[in-house]
């Protein structure tokens, strides 16, 4: 629909204000003042016609006043059917207009003069104000997202450019995490995907050619294959367990010793994480939540004692704090579940944890962290299907669209609705933050 103030027009117009009087030889006139009040409407419809409606009021000074009215509609704008009252005479029209030329006829009824048949043909250059009005919101348009897809595009080929900078260079890990962030935004794009494919096999090639021993060779390229697989998989825990492998036969290995530290970043991040989460959680008292976040810190990393003692010190809140011995040993139930089915997971049994993971949400419907969990375990037992991906590919443009018109809520809301259905996306997670960091600066701004 169009807006109010487009579609409703008001007018008025005072004549002769002035009241002048006209003489010729000793006869005099004088000219009457006249007030005229209008108010017109336009409805247009989808299919390009419209209909046009004008009411007209004249109130001259020394008369009666007169009202006048008149309708139109346009049919496609090509046919036109008038109608139209001035008084008490009716009249009525059709109008035919084709590239800019028209042909009109009228009937006309004067009590006074008769009927009449008036034909007007007319002639148009140039387009009308609505048009212009359209072509003009039509170019905006166009304009926006081709700056939207441009910045999309110049983010996209700055990754794709270093990504091919690094492979130059013969940094061969370092390509690899560019090309990896190539597809998560496109993740359709062939020449990523060759990429990614051919890094792999490059480097489980050098790796292998670094080897002597042909037994151990093969047990290396195993281990580092199936590293590189589960760092690509964003499983950081079983990565580093697969490049501990590697270096316990090949201490010297630098391609391991490499991933290792760039797996243990990874890591270390984790644990900064879910220790400042669950000191917060404990905090507010939500010990059950707490003790679910110390686990994670366990299983990132078994020795943690930081994570020993919390767990230690929660329980025995749990235990003092519960006066129901049977909620107490749900709420444990409910933690020990969690950690169980959180160590399944990290060990690549799926199925088992989400086994676990069902008996806890029967428990506890609202365990937001045993939902989350349930998510993953879920997706990596069922890849993205080809429509799945599509619509992560379109929620992160519309995204992304929010994003460069600095409409964060609405960007994150989006970003969100992905991880919904990849809640593995590490990408959008990191956009998501960006986003949710820009949005409180923003409003501190104001």
């Amino acid at each position: 629909m169009p807006d109010f103030a487009e579609s409703f027009s008001i007018g008025l117009n005072f004549q002769d204000l002035v009241g002048a009087d006209h003489k010729l030889n000793t006869e005099s006139d004088q000219t009457d003042r006249t007030i005229m009040a209008g108010v017109g409407y336009i409805q247009p419809f989808s299919n390009g016609s419209a209909l046009k409606v004008m009411l007209q009021f004249d109130v001259p000074e020394r008369a009666d006043g007169k009202i006048r009215a008149g309708a139109e509609y346009a049919f496609s704008r090509y046919v036109l059917l008038r109608a139209g009252l001035d008084d008490a005479n009716f009249s009525f029209g059709l109008g035919v207009v084709a590239k800019g030329f028209g042909l009109d006829y009228a009937f006309l009824n004067r009590e006074t003069a008769g009927s009449s048949h008036p034909v007007t043909f007319s002639a148009q250059w140039g387009s009308s104000l609505d048009e212009q009005r359209a072509f003009l919101a039509a170019q905006r348009a166009r304009e926006d997202q081709a700056v939207i897809q441009q910045a999309f595009n110049r983010r996209v080929q700055s990754h794709r450019d270093q990504a091919l900078q690094l492979e130059s260079e013969g940094n061969l890990a370092g390509a690899m995490d560019e090309w990896k962030i190539v597809v998560e935004f496109l993740p359709g794009d062939t020449e990523a995907t060759e990429h990614l494919a051919a890094l792999t096999q490059q480097i489980v090639e050098e790796q292998a050619r670094a080897a002597r021993d042909m037994e151990k060779q093969a047990t290396i390229s195993a281990h580092f294959s199936q590293g590189l697989q589960m760092y690509q998989e964003n499983d950081y825990v079983r990565a580093r367990a697969e490049w501990l492998a590697v270096l316990e036969i090949d201490s010297t290995h630098t391609e391991a010793q490499d991933y290792l530290v760039r797996t243990q970043a990874k890591i270390n991040e984790r644990l900064d994480t879910h220790v400042t989460r669950a000191m917060q959680l404990e905090r507010q008292e939500r010990y059950t939540e707490a003790i679910s976040e110390w686990n994670n810190v366990q299983v990132l990393d078994r020795d943690n004692g930081q994570a020993r003692r919390a767990i230690t010190r929660i329980r025995r809140k749990i235990e003092e704090q519960s006066q129901n011995l049977e909620q107490a040993a749900r709420r444990l139930r409910i933690v020990n579940l969690y950690d169980d089915a959180l160590q399944q997971f990290n060990q690549g049994n799926f199925e088992r944890s989400m086994t676990m993971l069902e008996q806890l949400l029967g428990m506890e419907p609202n365990h937001e962290e045993a939902k989350n969990l349930y998510a993953q375990a879920k997706r990596k037992l069922t890849p993205l299907t080809q429509e799945e991906e599509e619509t992560i590919r379109r929620l992160f443009l519309r995204g992304m669209q929010f994003f460069a018109k600095d409409q964060y809520a609405k960007a994150i809301e989006e970003w969100r609705k992905i991880l919904e259905i990849d809640p593995t996306n590490e990408s959008v997670k990191r956009n998501i933050e960006e986003a949710e960091e820009r949005l409180r600066q923003l409003e501190e701004r104001q």
